[in-house]
């Protein structure tokens, strides 16, 4: 095996474990909710409101989940999904109740998890018709 074929591999694994311990450090202890979007997707969604963001991901069946966040499981097979599709599905998440939120970045925190950073209780400006 090469000298860049093992670093390749040695970074990956440090990449993951970043994910890893970041996910450990900013959602340990949080509630997992599974969330299904009007398209009929399902989501797992761990919410941290002190920080205003929230980690999600295709939603899984809960035995499959043993990870140290209640309901993430890594390496689970699970079709990537793309940000922009995460991105609603978490202002879906977000708006589904009383509150006026949106998504202000979407970050792959540990495939095929996101974490999407979201302010709230902004004001809509309307513009008013010219006709």
């Amino acid at each position: 095996m090469s000298k860049f074929t093992c670093l390749s591999i040695v970074l990956i694994a440090l990449y993951g474990c970043a994910g890893v311990d970041y996910t450990q450090k900013n959602y340990a202890g949080l509630p997992a909710v599974d969330f299904k979007t009007d398209d009929g997707r399902s989501y797992r969604i761990v919410e941290n409101r002190e920080q205003k963001k929230i980690l999600i991901g295709p939603s899984i069946d809960p035995s499959a989940s043993r990870g140290f966040v209640k309901g993430l499981a890594l390496g689970s097979g699970l079709d990537p999904v793309s940000p922009v599709v995460v991105r609603d599905a978490a202002e879906a998440y977000l708006n589904a109740g009383n509150r006026r939120c949106e998504s202000r970045d979407v970050t792959l925190i540990v495939d095929p998890y996101y974490e999407v950073r979201y302010a709230c209780g902004f004001s809509v400006t309307r513009r008013k018709s010219v006709f």
